[in-house]
């Protein structure tokens, strides 16, 4: 199973490039930890990626995901999507962000970008099905990313 936190370069690209007049986001550098000594340990921030969305100025807010599993995503693994991210994407939801996991699916069988909002994440289960409908879809991998999808799912208006 290969499953990791945007380690991949391909969808790091495809956010960056599907951006467009829609959303405006950032990839999140990794922190430091500062302990005894003076030193620093590297540490991730909370999330892979912040932003707006263009013309409303409403916060977006994702981690990005690849998974090569062929029937589902494993959301309740803490390993692969740690608690901290977990609550840090509540929070901006229940805030009014546009909150959620944005997942690349690489198995042969899928092969889709799929994101999944944040309330979904509340109920901490263990995995949530490709087929699920919970599941926005965004397109196909190796492509851009589509995220008037996602917008729309949240009444936010796609800028032309």
């Amino acid at each position: 199973m290969n499953i990791h936190a945007n380690k991949g370069r391909n969808l790091e690209t495809a956010i960056i490039a599907s951006q467009r007049n829609l959303i405006r986001v950032e990839k999140m550098p990794l922190g430091f930890k500062y302990i005894a000594g003076g030193k620093t340990v590297p540490q991730r921030g909370p999330v892979d990626y912040v932003g707006t969305v263009v013309g409303s100025g409403r916060a977006i807010t994702f981690d990005a995901k690849q998974c090569d599993q062929a029937t589902r995503f494993p959301v309740g693994n803490d390993t692969h999507f740690p608690e901290h991210q977990r609550q840090f994407l509540i929070r901006q939801g229940e805030a009014g962000a546009i909150a959620g996991l944005l997942v690349e699916a690489t198995h042969e069988k899928v092969r889709q970008y799929l994101w999944l909002d944040w309330r979904h994440l509340l109920t901490r289960e263990a995995s949530v099905k490709w087929d699920d409908p919970r599941w926005v879809r965004c397109g196909d991998t190796g492509l851009l990313v589509d995220f008037t999808g996602i917008l729309k799912a949240y009444g936010a208006p796609a800028a032309a």
